[in-house]
């Protein structure tokens, strides 16, 4: 069996190009790539792109016990002879990129003077102080860290909705308005990444009291 380095490097060299003229860039810790699930996912010009890459092997070379899934195999024997396809590992990856979507949450908050709303939009370490004291705010490009956000809403006929997004992180704010005749809002996105049971989000609804007695009551006089 043998490889085309000819054919390789042209294709090493065409994606390199490709990259670069979509302004992608791709780079990832050893932790981040553990939790990639084998895939790299980007948006590139409103696009989401997903990257998979497979090795033959490793020069003859074994990984280390415990990290053989920080580089995508083809073989399971990728240090002896090649003979025998991963199938599992590959069609496990395949199938987590096709059924990859955002879970995104948009709301906007108008409580400008608490120190929580501020902490959730400019992140917890760029925001000291309280009212008392003197509130500092620091605005930067550092990425926020994850934590799990809960929204509770009224429904129709008092039915109660909350939403448990167990782990998510803001990833866009909108241009903040300071108007005489508008309260001050800040526009929210988060983006949900999946929990240890592999979902992004949970929502419960129940009726309130009143309402189960009238649908109780609805139900008995028919």
């Amino acid at each position: 069996m043998g490889v085309d380095l000819g054919s390789f490097t042209s294709g090493i060299k065409e994606g390199q190009q490709i990259l670069k003229g979509l302004n992608a860039e791709l780079k990832a810790s050893e932790s981040e790539f553990k939790q990639s699930k084998g895939y790299t996912m980007c948006e590139v010009q409103g696009i989401k792109v997903a990257f998979v890459a497979f090795t033959k092997g490793l020069g003859g070379r074994g990984m280390p016990a415990g990290n053989e899934e920080l580089v995508n195999l083809l073989y399971e024997d990728y240090s002896t002879e090649y003979r025998t396809i991963h199938e599992d590992r590959i069609t496990t990856i395949l199938k987590n990129v096709q059924t990859e979507k955002p879970d995104t949450f948009k709301f906007t908050m108008i409580e400008a003077l608490n120190v929580d709303v501020l902490k959730s939009v400019y992140g917890d370490d760029n925001v000291t102080g309280d009212l008392t004291a003197g509130i500092h705010i620091k605005a930067n490009s550092k990425e926020q860290g994850d934590c799990c956000w809960v929204f509770d809403m009224v429904l129709k006929n008092s039915v109660a909705k909350r939403i448990v997004v167990p782990c998510a992180s803001v990833t866009a704010v909108g241009e903040i308005v300071y108007a005489d005749n508008k309260a001050v809002g800040y526009d929210t996105t988060i983006s949900a990444v999946p929990d240890a049971g592999g979902d992004t989000h949970h929502e419960y609804i129940v009726a309130s009291a009143a309402a189960a007695a009238a649908a109780n009551a609805e139900g008995g006089a028919e």
